[in-house]
């Protein structure tokens, strides 16, 4: 068997090798199988039997080496949908709270990184090497620590009570709902998303008579561009805290990222366009007007008005998707009765999907109350992520060195390009009232947007 640097031959080196000493054998057993048959003048059984034995032989070995390609084949797919999947959860794809890497967050990809481990904390490496040999030699964590703790005493009763750190109160988490229904579609080399939005004028007629000039179309191009907004922000920290590697953990995964996510939960809606700021859905789609057909819609209720407002995603050539809208202005709508006091949306027993007229229904407390947004999402809006969250740590920023203290700052760039307005409608919705009693306000619904 072949060795290259007294390392271990590949798997295809020992299939070659173990295929050449079987032709090997296989011509000196046919050589020596010819010149008995040649002897004896005559067909030998045990021969062809030889013969036969080895034929297989020969057979079994190109199947083992098809079989090894076979593993081979599939090894590499399997292998492909991984990088595939580790793609996919590189660019954020919508939903995610927390990216995930191998199964860890990323504040425990942030605190486990040999960088975060070795930024300049050489001698809290020393301690830290002799504490834990001082656990296991002499189990000193159960004695000096305490030993070295500032008592308290009770009473003056000279028992001590050692205090113990416990895990805080985060504030309240809302939940972001924009990306989730937006196309999220990786970017790389560029700082800005150019598209072309197309305008029709469409007059196909009847040639009048043959010969004659047919009915001619026109088509103009607007050059559109949508640029990568950075949004970040950061915190200081001591380094004594950096040393408490959960609760820094816990912190970025709670803290740093959630809010940054909140900001660009709130950009996807309403952001101006305006320097550093994202161009947002609310600020370019189309304002709401009741469709022709439907007359002034007199008494209707704000269900009715959703319905209206699909119906007008639809009438400009676009398939609605979802409707957004404010909890609280949902959650008024849930509790919306008939005269005879039944509820019209299934009552407190209804555990259907939030959904209205086979819509999905999307909370987003960005959306401010009384407004709402119906669209289609998926191919008519998109963000682009440029940079996807990241967490970095430095020691060295302002006074930081001197003072003990540590940055980390969270960012990311993205860009949003809205290609179709005509594919959103945004109006707004009456007070709550109860359906059948609720007065008409036709010149309420005639102003919307």
């Amino acid at each position: 068997m072949a060795e290259t640097n007294g390392a271990l031959p590949s798997p295809e080196q020992q299939l070659i090798d173990k295929f050449g000493k079987l032709l090997e054998d296989n011509k000196k057993a046919i050589q020596e199988a010819t010149a008995q048959m040649a002897d004896k003048k005559y067909v030998d059984s045990a021969i062809l039997e030889k013969q036969q034995k080895i034929d297989k032989d020969v057979g079994d070995f190109i199947k083992q080496v098809a079989d090894e390609r076979a593993k081979d084949r599939a090894e590499i797919e399997r292998l492909g949908k991984e990088v595939t999947g580790i793609k996919q959860k590189g660019s954020r794809p919508p939903g995610a709270s927390n990216d995930i890497a191998g199964g860890r967050s990323i504040g425990q990809q942030l605190t486990d990184s040999d960088a975060y481990k070795n930024a300049g904390r050489f001698e809290g490496r020393a301690r830290l090497s002799t504490t834990i040999k001082a656990r296991l030699e002499t189990r000193a964590d159960v004695v000096a620590p305490l030993a070295n703790t500032t008592p308290i005493t009770e009473g003056g009763s000279g028992l001590y009570i050692f205090p113990r750190r416990v895990a805080w109160v985060t504030p309240p988490q809302f939940p972001m709902a924009m990306r989730d229904i937006l196309d999220v579609i990786p970017l790389d080399g560029t700082n800005a998303v150019e598209y072309v939005k197309e305008t029709w004028t469409a007059s196909p007629d009847y040639q009048v008579t043959e010969g004659t000039r047919k009915a001619q179309s026109s088509i103009s191009w607007t050059d559109a561009t949508a640029m990568v907004r950075t949004i970040a922000h950061f915190t200081k920290v001591s380094r004594q805290m950096l040393a408490d590697v959960p609760s820094v953990q816990s912190s970025i995964d709670t803290m740093l990222t959630y809010t940054l996510r909140y900001k660009e939960d709130l950009e996807i809606l309403f952001g101006d366009n305006s320097a550093g700021h994202l161009n947002g859905i609310m600020t370019q789609a189309t304002a709401y007007a009741i469709p022709p057909g439907l007359g002034t819609m007199a008494g209707a209720t704000n269900i009715d008005t959703l319905a209206a407002a699909a119906l007008q995603v639809a009438n400009n050539g676009f398939r609605p998707t979802n409707i957004v809208m404010n909890p609280t202005d949902w959650t008024a709508m849930n509790l919306l009765k008939t005269t005879y006091g039944s509820y019209i949306l299934g009552g407190p027993a209804s555990y259907a999907a939030p959904q209205l007229w086979g819509l999905p229904v999307t909370t987003s407390y960005h959306m401010t109350s009384l407004n709402y947004l119906v669209g289609s999402f998926p191919g008519n809006a998109a963000l682009f992520d440029r940079e996807t969250l990241m967490i970095e740590i430095s020691f060295e920023n302002e006074d930081d060195f001197v003072n003990n203290m540590a940055t980390i700052r969270c960012e990311e760039r993205v860009a949003l390009a809205v290609y179709r307005p005509l594919a959103f409608v945004k109006g707004l919705v009456v007070a709550p009232a109860i359906a059948g009693t609720e007065e008409a306000a036709p010149e309420k619904h005639n102003k919307r947007g």
